[in-house]
């Protein structure tokens, strides 16, 4: 069993009394979410990464939290990291995640799934990435 798969079944979230979910150092997810804004305004991505799993450990299917971290082990140069994670992330949409799959792919030299992966995407980042990966 993957290690976020266990983390999934066994971090149950927690409530407060008033109904706000709490992570398990006791932090409300409304406060991780706030720290982990600020830590990606401010381009700490290691910080990102620590509340992006803080916030994974409370709430296991988070999109935005599995985003931020998908996107602080890129900027961390974590690419097979990165590559695991996103493939063990079944609730993301593909779809909104094709950026990041193939430049994670093009950063692990695998320029031939990584073409195959933008192909299904457009925008101007994922034509810089096609550009990088002739």
């Amino acid at each position: 069993m993957a290690e976020t798969d266990f983390l999934c079944q066994t971090m149950a979230p927690k409530r407060k009394s008033d109904g706000t979910t709490v992570s398990s150092s006791g932090v409300s997810l409304s406060q991780l979410f706030t720290q982990l804004k600020i830590a990606a305004s401010s381009n700490d991505y290691e910080q990102v990464l620590q509340i992006a799993n803080d916030v994974l450990k409370t709430s296991r299917s988070d999109s935005t939290a599995a985003k931020d971290k998908i996107i602080a082990l890129i900027k961390l140069d974590k690419y097979k990291e990165a590559l695991t994670f996103l493939d063990e992330c079944s609730f993301l949409n593909p779809r909104d995640t094709i950026l990041e799959r193939g430049f994670i792919l093009y950063k692990l030299g695998k320029g031939v799934d990584a073409a195959k992966v933008l192909e299904q995407g457009s925008g101007r980042a994922i034509d810089h990435v096609k550009a990088q990966n002739v």
